[in-house]
């Protein structure tokens, strides 16, 4: 208080790259921010090299500086260490355009309020891809910047902020004012993913101290501060202000942003998403995090965080038209509902961790449901559950939507259990068959079908008869990938889906088929299997041979599905689809309504 440092300082930040058996992590990128001013991109984390990295001049200080690669046609003339795609190692978040900005030479000064997003291998002596990682120390040397310091953000937007201090600062006192949002963001290096490259923790306030999510990685319990060389994202929903003051500052410092280990009471749901190795272990990948209390609201505000993405497998939850990776909401009653949005996974085994911390209510439970198998797990809401999954290469599997939590209050028993769901194909039909058990208040069951997984319709509908097994036989099936599911219908309104089947039908060289036949929710398909390219005229006709719909369709060599609308006013009956193709040969279906 009252003192001021005179002249020059340097400021290191060690990284601890490559050390994991010391708690270090791999390659990855760094949110970091600078608190000098004075030198240039090129002076300072570069070690002023007189080469490119790997060269006789360019490592001139081993265990300091990184290498910093550029995509400007004229990189290396620019003082980088080579020219890459599809980006640089080096850029910095730029609000209005939400993406981010690469300099345009290492010549310019370092110091930026908004910090930089910098991918770390290693020292300068890590000049290749696959190189070893190294830990390395960043430094930069200039006049510090102290006193009161602000950033102005803009609306509707994200802002990377750097700490401005050569000193950790607590977050509780950085003054957020206008339509700055509650929620900060940090990157962490050990949130694995698919790339191994680190991901964005989400920060929720919790009485003196925030809670991350996902729950691990750097951040394993509550934090307080923010590291010198630290930078970090707001969010926004109008105009605002972000400040510091002097009285933020806080001793000591942390290494790669590790915080303390403190247990919360606030009513919690943590989802984590853990990537499964072949051999067996787990890294983890992304997750959310919901907050419950009487005093949130519903709706989505300051108090709630904007999914940020990942570069791969990226959690966040569907609300309010967004989706939200920290959501504070009202305590959850019968039949409110998570619903989440997975995208950028891969074929591979994946798992669900789920936290609950004091949800438990009389008469509540909570089920995990899989759209794409039909299955509906138990989740237990003051403990944890894990749920293990596949992502296979089909639509379904890795759809974004598979998953949802639904709340139900304690009314006794599921309606029904799919026991198991087959299909088979025998003589160019397919057999569906399916076993039940527990089988109460069902009043019937709809087959539907799909041909990529994602997109269903009604083939058929199969009165309930208190049996353990059903079947049914789709003679319609096509060329290529036949799915189909289950959905029980039951007295009280609800319904339950089963898992997905899937039945290949090797290709026919000359077959043209229509689905589903009779009709049944208003669209006829017709279906061209390894057809040869070409204008292929289709016309709809009634008993008496009239055209009711005609249109002309271009068939590119393969298979391919054409819609046709079906009109509900048409009389029931025979009617006939007619496939001219290209070499003038007419095809003939019969088609009942």
């Amino acid at each position: 208080t009252g003192k001021t440092i005179i002249g020059k300082a340097t400021v290191e930040r060690f990284i601890n790259t490559g050390l994991e058996a010391q708690g270090g992590h791999r390659k990855s990128w760094q949110l970091l921010a600078i608190s000098t001013i004075g030198q240039t991109i090129k002076q300072s984390w570069m070690e002023n090299a007189t080469a490119p990295t790997g060269m006789p001049g360019g490592d001139p200080k081993p265990g300091y500086g990184i290498m910093i690669t550029g995509r400007l046609p004229n990189a290396v003339a620019e003082g980088f260490d080579v020219r890459t795609t599809p980006g640089a190692s080096i850029k910095a978040y730029n609000s209005s355009t939400g993406t981010y900005d690469e300099p345009n030479s290492t010549h310019l000064p370092i110091y930026d309020p908004r910090g930089y997003m910098v991918m770390v291998r290693g020292d300068r002596s890590v000049f290749t891809h696959n190189g070893d990682a190294k830990p390395t120390t960043l430094r930069t040397k200039g006049n510090f910047i102290i006193g009161d310091h602000s950033v102005d953000v803009p609306a509707n937007s994200f802002a990377s902020i750097g700490n401005p201090y050569a000193s950790a600062i607590e977050i509780n006192k950085i003054v957020k004012t206008g339509g700055v949002t509650e929620v900060i963001a940090f990157w962490d290096p050990l949130l694995s993913g698919g790339y191994g490259l680190g991901g964005f923790v989400y920060l929720a306030k919790t009485g003196d101290h925030y809670i991350a999510t996902p729950l691990t990685g750097s951040y394993s319990g509550p934090v307080k501060h923010i590291q010198s060389g630290q930078a970090f994202f707001v969010q926004t929903n109008a105009a605002g202000k972000v400040s510091f003051a002097e009285n933020a500052k806080v001793s000591g410092s942390e290494l790669v942003m590790r915080q303390e280990n403190r247990d919360s009471r606030t009513v919690l749901f943590k989802t984590n998403l853990y990537g499964i190795n072949p051999d067996g272990t787990a890294f983890i990948a992304d997750g959310t995090l919901m907050q419950l209390g009487d005093e949130f609201s519903n709706e989505i505000d300051r108090y709630d965080a904007i999914k940020m993405s990942n570069t791969s497998e990226n959690l966040s939850i569907r609300s309010g038209g967004k989706n939200i990776a920290v959501e504070r909401r009202q305590h959850v009653n019968d039949f409110d509902t998570i619903f989440y949005n997975l995208t950028g996974v891969r074929a591979q085994k994946y798992r669900l961790s789920f936290i609950a911390q004091d949800m438990q209510r009389q008469g509540l439970d909570a089920f995990l449901e899989d759209i794409y198998l039909g299955t509906k797990t138990p989740i237990n809401l003051n403990g944890s559950t894990d749920y293990d999954f596949t992502i296979e290469n089909i639509p379904g599997s890795y759809a974004s939507d598979r998953f949802r939590i639904v709340f139900h209050a304690a009314f006794g028993p599921l309606s029904v259990t799919f026991i198991s769901v087959n299909a088979t194909e025998s003589e160019g039909d397919i057999q569906v068959k399916w076993k039940v058990e527990n089988e109460n208040g069902i009043q019937a069951y709809k087959v539907e079908k799909s041909s990529d997984g994602l997109s269903f319709y009604e083939v058929a509908h199969i009165n309930a008869g208190n049996l353990n097994e059903y079947n049914w036989t789709d003679k319609n099936a096509y060329t290529g990938n036949n799915y189909y599911r289950i959905n029980s219908i039951g007295l009280n309104g609800k319904d339950e889906i089963s898992r997905t089947v899937k039945v290949l039908i090797q290709a026919d060289p000359s077959k043209i088929s229509i689905y589903p036949n009779p009709i049944t929710n208003g669209v006829v398909n017709v279906h061209l299997s390894n057809q040869p390219s070409g204008k292929y005229s289709i016309r709809l006709l009634n008993p008496a041979g009239q055209i009711i719909v005609h249109k002309v369709v271009t068939h590119i060599q393969g298979n391919s599905s054409h819609a046709i609308k079906w009109d509900y006013k048409m009389a029931r009956g025979m009617y006939q689809i007619e496939v001219t193709k290209p070499d003038g040969l007419v095809h003939m279906i019969k088609v009942v309504y």
